[in-house]
């Protein structure tokens, strides 16, 4: 299936659940005494949203949009390394970034190092809501694995 078809089922599916952001909860956010809070938990459930349908683009054969603005990029990275240049940054959308890191990991052997550290973008609390800390992310990795059976 081509990426139009793709994004056209993802859109079909989103729009049938509507799991994070029907137009009442839109109108329930815009009369909230918090306001603010709540659009911006409506905003955050329709990014995921966006996510889910990015993940459907980055099926088996990935989505001729991402994999191949990522083979250009690292060609151009490749390059850039042949030429003895150190820093270098790469900016591209979330959507690219799985495909990009398992890129960067097969053809340079590239891997994530020091530990991963969560920043909070977004307060999503309502007032008197304490923070939680952010899980570690090898906790997560664990988690995961434990859930999965695989550890």
């Amino acid at each position: 299936m081509d990426d139009d078809g793709q994004m056209w089922g993802a859109g079909i599916a989103q729009q049938a659940g509507k799991a994070n952001g029907s137009d009442a909860d839109l109108l329930l956010a815009l009369f909230d005494k918090h306001r603010a809070v709540q659009l911006k938990r409506y905003m955050a459930g329709q990014m995921e949203d966006m996510e889910g349908a990015m993940g459907t683009l980055d099926g088996p054969k990935g989505s001729a949009i991402i994999t191949e603005r990522n083979k250009v990029a690292l060609k151009v990275l490749g390059d850039e390394l042949i030429d003895g240049k150190k820093k270098i940054a790469i900016f591209y959308g979330a959507g690219h970034l799985a495909d990009m890191e398992k890129r960067m990991h097969e053809a340079f052997g590239l891997e994530r190092s020091g530990k991963v550290q969560w920043l909070e973008a977004w307060n999503l609390r309502l007032p008197g809501q304490d923070a939680k800390p952010a899980p570690d992310a090898d906790d997560e990795k664990s988690d995961s694995k434990k859930k999965s059976g695989k550890g």
